[in-house]
């Protein structure tokens, strides 16, 4: 079934899928850590607008990082129910740390 499927596909989408991916990829994880460090340097209202913004578009480490900084009430107001919110949406995104 896979080889009848990448017949069907022009020459060099399959390049250009993986560097679309790629791209995404990279820019997704740069807004990651461009909270992380937001959080480092103590700016948590900056960090929680970075992931917030990325946690919407589906991010699943986003998603985590927001639940922990409800359920902790770090930088934010505590709120189980909005920390329960992240939480499970985040392995519904593939987060290999719900787990954890």
């Amino acid at each position: 079934m896979k080889a009848h499927l990448r017949q069907n596909h022009p020459p060099g989408i399959q390049a250009i899928t993986l560097a679309l991916t790629l791209l995404l990829s990279t820019l997704t994880n740069a807004g990651i850590e461009q909270g992380y460090d937001a959080f480092d340097r103590g700016d948590v209202a900056g960090a929680v607008r970075i992931w917030r913004d990325l946690a919407q578009q589906g991010n699943a480490t986003a998603q985590f990082n927001l639940g922990q900084l409800y359920r902790l009430g770090n930088g934010v107001k505590a709120d189980d129910r909005e920390a329960l919110k992240w939480y499970l949406l985040a392995p519904s995104s593939s987060n290999r740390y719900w787990w954890w």
